[in-house]
């Protein structure tokens, strides 16, 4: 990893291209292959007219969490090459299939949840493909990763930062830094399985295995854009490139946060009709009834109880699950 206060050389290059100091490209980017599938990346470079190290933003890996799509296209719009120092490399539409298709969780192209299946493989298929891609032409070429996403069509959450502890000093504490500067009410350092985010697949895990320092922030849900929400993740951006010594000043911060230690997923063991108990931003204890289960006949199949006691970051709002799909997260809290 680069030291983030350090001068860095000539511009980088990603996707071959890059952009003088002081200017900006923007290409879409033709990814896959016709025996995959092909779509396109919407590439932003932004070069300060300073040098300085490189920030990459990313959202829409899930097509409909749109929240952090929005905050990007404004991040672009507002930041001022002049006062920027170093790079900051912006894909708001990561996985555009899904965008395209209003499709919540999976690319339409294989049916593949693209936040499960990072680092990727070149010769895999098309989620695959891309996320081996995304690593290889970004994350791999970024001093910190910033990866935004939200409750998708069928979640609520309460706004929440994460990390990963990868094992490197060096490479956790700045990613903690970077959680504790978006500013939202509940961050944490994810040292179990973390839910989806740690169980495999997820490029947070997989920027975290390379060495980069990586936050997911999730703010809003349910296919809307709220302005308080979009303005969330577009003040964590911008708090972020001032922690990377990229922008004048200083982060701005709210209040204290709430800090999570780990965090788990009820996941549903059967197909059926889910009736959530609580909503997001509750507390709840170990072994409380959080919802129950029904079968396709309105029949109850089972209650489903919390496996740890600790704050609901996330509820599926959806009544239809299937088999091993998540029916909420939940923090467990520090201490």
């Amino acid at each position: 990893m680069s030291d983030p206060t350090r001068p860095a050389g000539p511009p980088k290059t990603f996707f071959g291209l890059s952009a003088p100091p002081g200017g900006r490209v923007e290409r879409l980017i033709p990814v896959g292959s016709p025996a995959v599938g092909q779509s396109t990346l919407p590439l932003i470079i932004i070069q300060g007219a300073k040098p300085g190290p490189v920030a990459a933003f990313v959202a829409g890996l899930h097509g409909a969490e749109y929240v952090g799509i929005e905050a990007l296209f404004r991040l672009a719009r507002d930041l001022k090459t002049a006062e920027l120092a170093g790079t900051a490399v912006l894909i708001p539409i990561v996985n555009m299939p899904a965008f395209q298709a209003r499709r919540a969780f999976v690319c339409p192209i294989d049916d593949r949840n693209l936040n499960r299946v990072f680092p990727g493989r070149p010769d895999g298929t098309f989620s695959e493909v891309l996320a081996a891609t995304l690593m290889e032409e970004v994350v791999g070429r970024a001093d910190c990763l910033v990866d935004l996403h939200g409750g998708d069509l069928v979640e609520d959450l309460t706004p929440f930062c994460l990390c990963l502890e990868s094992g490197r000093v060096d490479v956790d504490r700045l990613a903690l830094d970077l959680a504790r500067v978006f500013d939202l009410p509940i961050i944490g350092a994810i040292r179990g399985r973390g839910g989806g985010w740690n169980a495999g697949g997820s490029l947070m895990a997989a920027a975290a295995a390379r060495g980069v320092p990586v936050i997911i922030a999730e703010v809003g849900g349910g296919g809307r854009l709220p302005e308080d929400d979009v303005e969330r993740h577009r003040h964590g951006l911008m708090n972020v490139l001032r922690q990377m010594k990229m922008l004048p000043g200083w982060p701005t911060l709210g209040t204290a946060p709430v800090m999570v230690a780990d965090m788990v997923w009820p996941l549903s063991d059967v197909d059926g009709v889910f009736y959530p108990h609580v909503r997001a931003g509750e507390r709840v204890r170990a072994g409380t009834v959080i919802g129950l289960l029904h079968d396709y006949f309105g029949n109850l199949i089972k209650p489903v109880h919390a496996p740890a006691s600790g704050l609901v970051m996330f509820v599926t709002t959806s009544p239809a699950v299937m088999r091993n799909g998540a029916l909420m997260g939940i923090g467990v809290l520090e201490g």
